[in-house]
């Protein structure tokens, strides 16, 4: 934390998101340079921590998609921040032998901190390659799989006043983080939410996200043909700018509790902001990417269905069932995690996760 101080107190007022992006990957002060944020010793969870149902629901997935490309020679699945390497293991163990043979699986991690632990879990007959870029890998024909890599990503902070939208900057004096409200740093940002703009309250305060648009990018441009994966937490535009959500969507993580103030343990707390999977879908269509569905969790590993699912995974006692309901049902993590696809190259495609409760209309 002293470092952070320091850089704010030199370079500050900065926006939020040069905040976040400190708090969250400085080299050595950034919350995800540490170990232990994951599990249930750490601050939160993942899909992948909980049960290897997750990973095996994708490659069922990645099967059919592979299949409607025609069995391509060169197939990639390229996986942004593969965490402790739960879901590369799951996914890779899941799938039928002539993929696993086929398949080069491609982890874009620029935490070099995190790399010998994902290639001690990943110690197996797999074709594993790791890159600091997605850009790295050129362009590839086959899955991008993104699980909560969106909502870990550095947002702006804007606030009505009057008639007028402010961008929250954060600087910091004496040891002390305060912000200060000031111009908007894009012009583009008033544009994000001008139709929502004029129903907000007085003081409303929410997040934009060129980060996201500049990742989402860089992905279209990696992929040739194949899907996106998006696996997330968030809302349709709609409802992430609803003027009752008049506090935005940030919070904080530590020890599973959730806080408020983003500036407590700088470093030491998790920092996030839901995913707009309506601007994802917009931002995705003149980059070729046609949008396929967008569904809740545990709606999406049922349509790919639990018995094929489970096929794949050694026997399941009552523990391991416990904890895959925790995937499916909306009292964990079933409902409050969305799985958005988007499809990039001229093919059909019916994915089976689709088969119900399609929520695309929600876009």
């Amino acid at each position: 934390m002293v470092e952070i101080i320091r850089l704010l107190s030199e370079r500050g007022p900065v926006t939020f998101a040069q905040f976040m992006q400190w708090a969250l990957y400085h080299p050595e002060e950034g919350y995800y340079s540490r170990p232990g944020r994951i599990g249930k010793t750490g601050d939160y969870y993942t899909s992948p921590h909980v049960h290897p149902a997750f990973g095996a629901a994708l490659a069922l997935e990645t099967e059919t998609l592979w299949k409607a490309l025609g069995c391509p020679e060169n197939f990639t699945v390229m996986e942004l921040g593969a965490g402790e390497g739960y879901l590369a293991r799951d996914f890779l163990s899941s799938l039928i032998p002539e993929l696993a043979q086929t398949i080069t699986y491609v982890i874009v991690e620029p935490r070099r901190k995190m790399i010998p632990t994902q290639k001690a879990r990943l110690d197996g007959p797999w074709q594993v390659q790791w890159l600091l870029r997605p850009e790295e890998a050129g362009e590839i024909t086959g899955v991008i799989l993104s699980n909560e890599v969106f909502d870990a990503l550095p947002v702006h902070l804007v606030e009505k006043r009057g008639s007028e939208l402010k961008e929250v900057y954060v600087s910091a004096e004496s040891g002390r983080i305060f912000e200060v409200l000031g111009p908007l740093s894009s012009e583009e940002f008033f544009s994000e939410v001008a139709q929502f703009f004029p129903r907000w309250p007085e003081g409303y305060r929410t997040e934009l996200h060129p980060a996201s648009r500049q990742l989402l990018t860089t992905l279209a441009k990696v992929l040739k043909r194949g899907l996106i994966i998006t696996i997330d937490y968030g809302y349709p535009e709609a409802i992430y700018y609803a003027p009752y959500r008049a506090r935005g969507t940030l919070m904080s993580y530590w020890r599973h509790r959730l806080v408020e103030d983003p500036y407590q343990r700088v470093g030491e707390q998790d920092i996030t902001a839901h995913v707009n999977f309506s601007a994802l879908k917009r931002w995705g269509e003149p980059l070729g990417l046609e949008p396929l569905g967008f569904i809740p969790q545990g709606t999406y590993l049922v349509s790919v269905g639990l018995e094929k699912i489970l096929s794949r995974l050694p026997p399941q006692g009552p523990k391991e069932m416990n904890q895959l309901k925790l995937l499916i049902f909306p009292q964990g993590l079933g409902e409050s995690h969305s799985v958005f696809l988007q499809k990039k190259g001229d093919f059909a495609y019916h994915s089976p996760g689709l088969a119900i409760r399609n929520r695309l209309h929600l876009l």
